[in-house]
C-alpha cells in the first residue's frame, strides 16, 4: 500500500464472519487475499489551515473486500500536511481525494503464511482436516517459525489419530514459542 504511512494497529475480529475482515500484517484483509482483490480505494478528507487532517472528514468513496478500513486508518494516522497555500473552501480548509493502491505483490511471505494459517484454522474448526493440513503446511513453508501453525497442524494430525506427526508438530510449536494457550 502506498500512502503517507502504514497502519500499525490491528482490528481484532471474532468468529469466522469477522475473520473475513481480519487484517493480515498491516496491508490486507483476509477476504481481499482470498479473493485476490487488487485496486484503488479513494479516500476523501479535509485538511485544516494548519495542515491537520480532520479525523471526522476521512471517508472512503468505494470499497473492496474490507480494504477501505486499512485505507481510512492509513489516512487518519498520516503525519500532518503542509498548510495549503490555496485553500479550496472559504473557511481556509482544503478537501482532497487520494487513491490508496492495493496490490498483492506488496504482501510478504509472512503475510501469506498468516493467511494460510487462518484458512487452515477455519478448515480445522469446520472438520475439513485434509484441507486444514494442506493450508497449514503452506503456512509453515512460508514461515518456518510459525509456532501457532505447527500447533494447529498437530491438532489436525491428532484428530486423524496420527500421533507421531501430531507429537512432532506440538514439539515444533513449543520450540517456536507457542504452547496452545
Amino acid at each position: 500500500m502506498r500512502l503517507l504511512g502504514l497502519l500499525t494497529g490491528l482490528i481484532i475480529c471474532q468468529q469466522a464472519i469477522c475473520q473475513d475482515f481480519q487484517i493480515i500484517g498491516d496491508k490486507y484483509t483476509f477476504l481481499a487475499m482470498e479473493n485476490k482483490s487488487e485496486g484503488k480505494i479513494y479516500v476523501s478528507f479535509v485538511i485544516s489551515p494548519t495542515g491537520q487532517i480532520y479525523d471526522d472528514s476521512v471517508k472512503a468513496i468505494n470499497s473492496i473486500d474490507g480494504l477501505e478500513t486499512i485505507a481510512l486508518e492509513s489516512v487518519r494516522k498520516a503525519p500532518d500536511w503542509k498548510a495549503p497555500k490555496n485553500p479550496t473552501r472559504p473557511d481556509g480548509t482544503t478537501k482532497f481525494v487520494l487513491p490508496v493502491i492495493f496490490t498483492l505483490k506488496q504482501l510478504t511471505n509472512k503475510d501469506w503464511s498468516e493467511f494460510h494459517k487462518i484458512k487452515g484454522k477455519r478448515n480445522f474448526d469446520n472438520e475439513n482436516l485434509n484441507e486444514a493440513i494442506l493450508d497449514l503446511i503452506k503456512s509453515i513453508k512460508l514461515n518456518k517459525k510459525n509456532g501457532e501453525a505447527y500447533y494447529i497442524l498437530g491438532q489436525a494430525f491428532s484428530r486423524q489419530n496420527n500421533s507421531d506427526d501430531a507429537k512432532e508438530n506440538f514439539e515444533l510449536a513449543r520450540k517456536y514459542g507457542f504452547d496452545g494457550n
